[in-house]
């Protein structure tokens, strides 16, 4: 259906839509065909996530919204999504099969546009708390690509928030030689004493000492031996920068990579993954409300229980695999 809505936009005479509708549109379908996001209820949803990570203010969503909502509804009144749609019908298909096919696939458009849940409403500052299972989080992270230096950098910063709940501050003061052993020989990252960080050492769980792994094989495909561990990239993506990755930049990378939820394909935040790794401590690893505060650096246990959230009291099946399980077979083309 995307593919459909692409070729319409392309050929919609331009004085139909005005400059800022046309690139809103366009922008919407970029995103849609990138990500193989389908037309669904959760549709706008998920895309004022991602309009809210790339930074844009809320009114500004609500216009891309509107701009998109309208256009969509204009090309099903004007008969030209059917038109559209009836020359990709399979040429075999008898007149009542065709017409069948037809509404079918209209009437999934008009659910995603007339459903309550295409009612977005635009919050400044949204909250949630996903519970997410260690087998999606395992599968999601699986499917991390690694091809390029771009890629592996993506991963390796994932990876580490995953295992360690850093917050984005964290990731982007890290030096080299905050990574290694701690006296009680365990391995770990030790968070530095800067701006945005609570220092201290947080020690990896046995089923995430895959991440240092790929730490060092991000480090050696870059060669970087000290200073910042996580920099930015020019735009060949094969060059790196001097310049440490901001917080900013670690936001945009979970754009780029949607999980499957529920069937739903949905944009993670850090807090996310911060929140993940809070109840994997707690679930997985049986660590108590003050050794949660400890790694995560929170200054009050109210504070582990809103990291929590309600789903730390969700009874676990026994025979559930609570911890992750992550193939790194595919680093072998780094070595």
């Amino acid at each position: 259906m995307i593919e459909v809505l692409q070729h319409i936009a392309q050929n919609e005479q331009k004085n139909l839509l005005n400059k800022d509708a046309r690139s809103r549109v366009e922008r919407f379908l970029l995103w849609c065909s990138q990500n193989n996001i389908q037309m669904t209820d959760s549709l706008f949803s998920a895309y004022v996530d991602y309009l809210r990570q790339e930074g844009f203010a809320p009114n500004t969503i609500k216009a891309h919204i509107s701009s998109i909502r309208g256009w969509i509804g204009k090309i099903i009144e004007s008969g030209e999504l059917r038109a559209e749609l009836s020359t990709r019908i399979d040429p075999s298909f008898g007149e009542q099969k065709r017409q069948l096919h037809l509404e079918a696939k209209i009437g999934q458009v008009r659910a995603a546009l007339e459903s309550k849940r295409a009612s977005v409403r635009v919050a400044s500052k949204p909250s949630r708390n996903l519970y997410l299972t260690a087998e999606e989080i395992s599968r999601w992270v699986n499917s991390f690509p690694v091809e390029s230096l771009l890629e592996l950098r993506d991963f390796a910063i994932v990876s580490l928030i995953l295992a360690t709940g850093l917050r984005e501050a964290e990731v982007c003061a890290l030096d080299v030689k905050d990574f290694g052993e701690h006296e009680d020989r365990k391995r770990g990252v030790q968070v530095p004493n800067q701006p945005g960080c609570v220092e201290r050492w947080i020690p990896y769980e046995h089923d995430v000492r895959w991440v240092d792994k790929v730490i060092s094989t991000w480090l050696k495909a870059a060669h970087i031996d000290d200073g910042a561990v996580f920099r930015g990239l020019y735009k060949s993506g094969n060059m790196i920068r001097n310049e440490r990755v901001n917080v900013r930049t670690i936001t945009r990378i979970l754009t780029h990579y949607p999980m499957v939820h529920y069937d739903q394909a949905i944009i993670l935040k850090p807090l996310d993954l911060r929140h993940t790794y809070a109840r994997h401590l707690y679930q997985a690893h049986h660590h108590t409300f003050e050794s949660v505060q400890a790694y995560l650096g929170l200054k009050t246990t109210t504070a582990v229980v809103n990291h929590l959230g309600k789903a730390y009291r969700i009874y676990q099946d026994p025979q559930d695999n609570p911890f992750y399980v992550v193939d790194l077979s595919r680093l072998a083309n780094w070595r």
